[in-house]
């Protein structure tokens, strides 16, 4: 593939693969300036009926659904979001007295142990904290049998497909309904989810986490609604039609919220459902709204198709984005260069920055000697004076405007100087270093106050030998040192950046 071709699928294009045990979702869209363009989705059944299949039980289904959207290995993404299904999932919340950031990751681990039934080592995880009460920590805790999460990977890996987001649909529900923020950070509400053929996913849902989830079938004794597995055409129940049969869940799952959290449910999502003009009478009758998740972030496609894709469009969301709750491997994660993405784009912006600065005060530099010239204009007026003007105000007056000027003067010198030393950067340090952090401190009338505080990297394995030889270039560099006294290397340690050795560094100027 060309390298071009690559970056575009890489940094400019999302692709997100959702898999259900009836049908594959495949979603393509564009990032566009404050949403997603939608290139291209699609709900492709299942040939045939599977009962209770596994990943590798779907795999014929699932080559045959990508050979018909992706006909050439060049149309196929290079990194993707997919789900994992709601039967390997593990999902719990607990709470964690407050501890510090470095001992957390390992005492939620230990913690998670006792709700879960399987050794944690088995499993490949994530979490997510938030703080409710004073004192304590919320845990948001989603796991699979690592068995499972290497079914995912291997399968993907063999198509040169990276995995890189990996999320169960209750966190892609809990999503969809945080994009707006379509309820308050601190409240309750249930999540109903229709999925064809005849089921329902109903989730719990507590400060826009997953709190608690099931899957109900709504087939009658064993008969299917309208939408068979392995149909050529997929239609949709209305809310109303499939009420009575999950009604009793939903009170339930009221219940059980208020029973845990303390918190009363002020809204009902609904998704997948024909839309109707039942919802709203439904609505009245049980006493708590009932809403369709605000989906405008999505553009290119109708409401009515957003709602029914509604998981595949979330892990479309959070591809492009730090997902919710990613509970792919390390290595997996790791492997995805997108990451790099955020530190060019913010690289860019801190380059920007610098260079219109540079500019802006080399005007200003330009213009220091009219300044004043025109300051010396002020004080000749009052050289020729009035006879009859008292002598100890003018003399206050024209100290108060001397000292000003100087003031003045000393404050567009001394940020002259920061656009004369921004210049001299890439003079002394080697291309294979970038500065991270920049911070210039100085006070016009406060000579001692002038410092340059630089923050950066070299890629690769630096020793201070090598960082020493930047210093001396730093300290070499007549330039860069004037109004400073001199420089000092005041750290240099050695890390890892997508398994790539980086050695970083600050020096600072007084």
């Amino acid at each position: 593939m060309e390298p071009l071709l690559a970056l575009k699928k890489i940094f400019f294009t999302s692709s997100a693969i959702y898999i259900s045990e009836d049908f594959v979702d495949i979603a393509e869209a564009k990032i566009t300036f404050g949403g997603m363009k939608i290139s291209s989705l699609q709900r492709i059944p299942f040939s045939k009926r599977l009962k209770d299949p596994s990943f590798s039980d779907m795999t014929d289904e699932i080559d045959n659904a990508l050979s018909k959207i992706f006909p050439k290995d060049a149309d196929k993404p290079i990194r993707i979001a997919i789900n994992v299904e709601n039967k390997y999932l593990i999902l719990r919340r607990f709470s964690i007295r407050d501890i510090p950031r470095a001992e957390l990751d390992q005492a939620i681990v230990f913690e998670a142990q006792k709700y879960i039934p399987s050794l944690i080592d088995n499993l490949t995880y994530g979490f997510k904290t938030y703080s409710r009460r004073p004192g304590l920590q919320e845990v948001v805790f989603a796991a699979s049998e690592t068995k499972n999460i290497h079914e995912i990977t291997d399968y993907f890996g063999g198509m040169n497909i990276l995995p890189s987001t990996i999320e169960p649909v209750p966190i892609l529900l809990a999503r969809s309904i945080d994009l707006k923020k379509n309820i308050k950070k601190d409240s309750a509400c249930i999540f109903i989810h229709y999925e064809p053929a005849n089921k329902v996913i109903l989730c719990e849902i507590s400060s826009r986490y997953p709190y608690f989830f099931r899957e109900l079938s709504i087939a009658p004794d064993g008969d299917e609604l309208e939408g068979q597995r392995g149909s050529a055409e997929i239609t949709y129940p209305t809310l109303k039609s499939v009420w009575p049969r999950i009604e009793p869940d939903v009170i339930g799952g009221i219940d059980y919220l208020r029973k845990e959290t303390n918190e009363k449910v002020e809204k009902i999502f609904i998704s997948g459902f024909a839309p109707s003009d039942d919802e709203a009478m439904l609505s009245q009758e049980f006493g708590i709204p009932f809403e369709r998740p605000d989906l405008s972030y999505f553009q290119g496609i109708e409401a009515e198709a957003k709602d029914r894709y509604l998981p595949a469009l979330a892990l479309l969301y959070d591809s492009q984005h730090k997902p919710f709750l990613n509970i792919a491997p390390q290595e997996t994660v790791s492997a995805d260069i997108w990451a790099l993405k955020t530190v060019a784009v913010r690289s860019l912006a801190v380059l920007g920055i610098i260079l219109i600065i540079h500019f802006f005060l080399a005007g200003i530099g330009v213009k220091k000697k009219a300044a004043l010239e025109k300051a010396r204009e002020g004080f000749a007026q009052y050289t020729d004076i009035s006879r009859n003007a008292v002598k100890d105000d003018v003399t206050k007056y024209k100290n108060a405007l001397v000292e000003k000027a100087v003031l003045i003067n000393g404050f567009i010198e001394k940020k002259y100087y920061l656009s004369e030393k921004l210049s001299q950067l890439q003079e002394v340090f080697p291309p294979e270093c970038w500065i991270d952090y920049l911070d210039y401190a100085n006070k016009a009338d406060d000579a001692s106050s002038l410092s340059l505080t630089l923050k950066g990297f070299v890629l690769g394995g630096a020793s201070a030998t090598d960082i020493n030889k930047i210093l001396e270039a730093v300290k070499q560099n007549k330039k860069l040192m004037r109004g400073f006294k001199g420089a000092e290397l005041v750290s240099v340690e050695k890390k890892e950046l997508y398994k790539k050795e980086i050695t970083e560094f600050e020096i600072i100027l007084r």
